[in-house]
């Protein structure tokens, strides 16, 4: 089955049968993607929904979804629209004067049955009646119309409810949080890591440099007890020479 992503239920005047299965379509229609309005053929200006029509909505716990007629036009119509008429005539005459790019059937003809539904006329029974007709056609059309629909949802990802929003909401924030500590972290070993290898630079300099302080006291002691033995040296020698002359 094609999918669809507009209906239009059209009647002559759009103020009894196509307000009743919008009503019916849209009800079973739930939240599905799917834009769902009525249209009449023959609509000179705006007039009111039938009374009746509405008072057999009630009855069986819906409503018409607008209060006055309006009439099928060209801009009513996308490629991916379905157009279900309620009469055979009626079907013709949207294929003959608009020639719209898009599928156009009876609701009877849709799901396989020929002829036209009787129009409602009379007392609140003949509109029960039409009422019932309606539903049982709308419903066994819906079927056909949503199962493509209903594949489609299927295989999209389903949308979080609140509370598992909130639960990846948490799970995102604690996330950074810890990679942020983790940073954090990383940043501080690596300062102690630089600090302490200055800190043994700085202490290997002041090794060094006591070291050489150390080896340039030696050398400096060294040189004076060389000198100081020289001089003794040269005193015993001078002696020495004394005596002999």
């Amino acid at each position: 089955m094609k999918r669809y992503r507009k209906i239009i239920l059209a009647g002559a005047d759009n103020t009894c049968e196509s307000i009743m299965a919008e009503a019916i379509f849209k009800n079973i229609a739930g939240d599905r993607p799917l834009e769902i309005i009525s249209r009449g053929l023959v609509v000179l200006f705006p007039e009111p929904v039938n009374p009746k029509a509405a008072a057999v909505l009630q009855e069986n716990h819906l409503q018409a979804f607008k209060n006055y007629s309006e009439k099928l036009t060209i801009d009513d119509i996308t490629e991916d629209t379905l157009i279900l008429a309620l009469r055979e005539a009626q079907a013709q005459k949207i294929l003959n004067t608009l020639d719209p790019a898009c599928d156009v059937a009876t609701l009877r003809g849709f799901v396989g049955y020929k002829g036209d539904t009787e129009t409602p006329s009379g007392d609140m029974s003949n509109y029960q009646d039409a009422f019932e007709n309606l539903d049982l056609l709308v419903k066994a059309a819906a079927q056909l119309i949503f199962e493509p629909i209903d594949e489609e949802l299927a295989n999209e990802p389903k949308p979080l409810s609140m509370a598992e929003v909130e639960r990846v909401v948490q799970q995102v924030f604690e996330e950074s949080v810890q990679e942020t500590l983790g940073e954090d972290a990383d940043a501080v070993s690596q300062k102690l890591k630089e600090k302490h290898e200055k800190e043994l630079e700085e202490e290997y300099r002041r090794v060094v440099e006591k070291t050489a302080a150390r080896e340039a006291a030696r050398e400096a002691a060294k040189e004076s007890e060389v000198s100081e033995y020289r001089l003794l040296y040269e005193e015993i020698k001078a002696k020495n020479s004394d005596k002999k002359s």
